[in-house]
């Protein structure tokens, strides 16, 4: 689902699997109302879901975080810890879909890839989590922190995969064929 050197592989998941994940690492959250946006950015910018989809659980406390709900901000973007308690700190976004494309861009067209707008931003052609954080986030920890949070969706998508899906229908169908199999053999005793 993820690969901690190359982060920007696809997912293979769907919008259920990470919305239960998510669920399943922090009821109430409000995130999982918004996964498609998570593969949406996957798709358009290279940036693997899981891994976009941790680091807003985590730069976002599950979109429940101050900055997630004044100003749509779930990825703690231009929230520099000088700028703390003044109305500039972190960017504002219009919706958090704005954000979550917003992010996805910057991951993928400016830490992965160059662009002579961002170069600062660059993480010279290194495609993995720990490249990204030491540009992302001051906080040495940041990429491992990261990684926990994908790797606990990761075990709650493959929990929701090993879910059996029960035909309702079938079942009473076998059901009742034993059970009529079964007053046949009586009624001939």
């Amino acid at each position: 689902m993820f690969n901690k050197n190359n982060i920007s592989g696809l997912s293979h998941t769907t919008k259920e699997e990470l919305s239960f994940a998510v669920n399943k690492l922090k009821p109430n959250n409000a995130l999982s109302n918004l996964t498609e946006y998570f593969l949406k950015a996957e798709k358009n910018y290279d940036i693997n879901a899981v891994i976009l989809l941790s680091i807003a659980c985590l730069e976002s406390n599950y979109g429940l975080s101050k900055l997630a709900k004044d100003k749509n901000n779930l990825f703690g973007i231009d929230a520099r810890d000088s700028l703390q308690g003044k109305p500039n700190y972190g960017k504002d976004f219009e919706t958090k879909e704005d954000c979550i494309d917003h992010a996805g861009h910057r991951l993928g067209m400016q830490y992965l890839k160059r662009d002579s707008k961002a170069d600062w931003r660059y993480c010279g052609g290194k495609q993995d989590i720990y490249s990204v954080g030491k540009k992302w986030c001051t906080r040495t920890s940041w990429a491992d922190s990261v990684l926990s949070v994908a790797t606990r969706l990761e075990k709650a998508i493959e929990e929701y995969r090993g879910l059996e899906k029960v035909d309702y229908e079938k079942k009473y169908k076998e059901l009742k064929s034993k059970l009529e199999e079964l007053v046949k053999e009586l009624e001939n005793d």
